[in-house]
């Protein structure tokens, strides 16, 4: 049976694992400051609504651990592949042509959709587009505020 000592460890291993306070960790999942208080100090217990406020709040966090103490921590980052759906088909609007992005043509930004034009790195002088200097995309990573990160891969 589930001890609330238990509890009250686990959510203090999140506190020092994700570097934050019970302060701001109620702040985050929109309860009374008090309420982790009186949780961390065995006052009382976590309700259903704080559980279920948690767990939306941090989704990564994973909720069989959180509840009971079985597993990890935090759930396994899944990789998925930013250009497709999980059914992995293009989807266009209805009224849209059927269209699937060119593999060769570079993705043309904001940021150098001018300089593609006007450099000439090339030692003969004939121009260089940015795309072709820097080459293709290798790795994206993203980087949230909690610390965690995703990482996708190009096909």
């Amino acid at each position: 049976m589930e001890t609330q000592n238990e509890i009250q460890d686990r959510i203090l291993s999140f506190l020092r694992s994700e570097g934050i306070s019970s302060g701001i960790l109620a702040d985050r999942i929109g309860v009374q400051r008090s309420s982790i208080s009186h949780i961390l100090s065995g006052r009382n217990k976590p309700s259903y609504d704080f559980i279920l406020k948690f767990l939306k709040k941090f989704p990564e966090v994973n909720a069989e651990w959180f509840i009971s103490g079985n597993g990890n921590m935090y759930k396994e980052p899944v990789q998925t592949n930013l250009f497709t759906t999980k059914d992995n088909e293009y989807k266009t609007p209805e009224h849209a042509t059927e269209a699937k992005p060119d593999e060769n043509k570079p993705l043309v930004t904001r940021e150098n959709t001018n300089k593609e034009k006007k450099e000439t790195d090339h030692p003969a002088g004939v121009p260089v587009t940015i795309s072709e200097r820097k080459g293709r995309i290798k790795k994206i990573i993203i980087l949230y505020d909690t610390g965690n990160f995703e990482e996708f891969i190009p096909a």
